[in-house]
């Protein structure tokens, strides 16, 4: 993925005129393609992650493309071989608070990290058969480090600890992908939009195939739809236009979008004089990998 590509000059890697001390906070597919083109230019770059790799979430979505026509692994392994080779300082394990900022001053700081996503708080919400995909990113955590995605992806073929019905809440990328993946699996689907549209900003290229494939795979779209309460007998849908549908189901799955949160970017302004949001930081709109890597590229040449 060539950020630079049709911008060439205007994202050309030119040499700064004034080296700057600056913080790149998360280390997913943004804050390291940021910091690569930070240190790239000449400035002193400090790559923050408060997990023990980096990567963010692209090997989980690795996980759930694998065997499709959209790999990514090659994605995070050319970042990370490009970390390594630049002159960028990695601090793994090491969440960003007022107080570091404050103790390393940096010139600049450019925020990287995930919105949270959007988890309504309804009855039932928290039961342990509800996964949410900050949980489900935990739980993946250790198996992708041992197996890798591809492994990985296999071996859930025959095992995943959901049940076999399942209410998928959302059905913007991260929904529609996730029902694919499940029905896949063998798992009886239900997905819920809370408007009119199946797969918000997939392109649409690949989003013309969605409904098609579900159709012919038999998972059920109940549109204009949200969940109102998830209990031990399923999940009580409640209609935009009236009326409430009680669906059987053994587990539910939430997989509505992020959601923009100012609070850290408030701090940081108050602290330092430059602060840029990039990527899925700005919240769902801005999540895919193209976002994150044309940001990272358009803040990397800008500061």
């Amino acid at each position: 993925m060539n950020p630079t590509l049709g911008q060439e000059r205007q994202l050309a890697a030119k040499p700064v005129a004034k080296k700057k001390r600056v913080m790149v906070v998360g280390g997913g597919t943004a804050g390291m393609e940021c910091a690569c083109t930070l240190s790239e230019r000449g400035h002193e770059v400090t790559l923050y992650e408060k997990a023990g790799a980096l990567g963010g979430r692209i090997k989980l979505a690795a996980m759930i493309k694998s065997g499709g026509c959209e790999e990514v692994m090659h994605i995070f392994n050319h970042l990370t071989a490009m970390i390594e080779k630049s002159d960028v300082e990695v601090r793994l394990k090491t969440e960003v608070d007022e107080q570091l900022i404050r103790q390393e001053a940096p010139d600049a700081v450019v925020v990287a990290a995930s919105s949270p996503y959007r988890i309504p708080d309804i009855p039932g919400i928290h039961r342990k058969n509800v996964f949410t995909i900050p949980m489900m990113s935990k739980l993946a955590q250790v198996p992708l480090k041992m197996f890798g995605p591809d492994k990985l992806a296999s071996m859930s073929e025959k095992f995943f600890p959901v049940g076999k019905r399942i209410v998928i809440w959302g059905a913007g990328a991260e929904g529609a992908q996730c029902a694919e993946f499940m029905r896949k699996r063998g798992k009886d689907i239900v997905l819920v939009a809370e408007d009119g549209d199946v797969g918000g900003l997939i392109p649409l290229k690949y989003k013309e195939r969605i409904e098609p494939w579900f159709n012919r795979a038999g998972v059920r779209v109940v549109r204009d739809a949200t969940v109102a309460e998830f209990g031990k007998q399923g999940a009580l849908l409640r209609f935009s236009q009236g009326g409430e549908e009680l669906v059987p189901c053994d587990s539910m799955m939430v997989m509505l979008p992020e959601q923009r949160d100012p609070a850290f970017f408030d701090m940081a302004a108050s602290l330092v004089d430059e602060v840029y949001e990039i990527g899925s930081t700005l919240g769902g709109e801005n999540a895919f990998l193209k976002h994150a890597f044309a940001d990272g590229r358009r803040v990397g040449c800008l500061l």
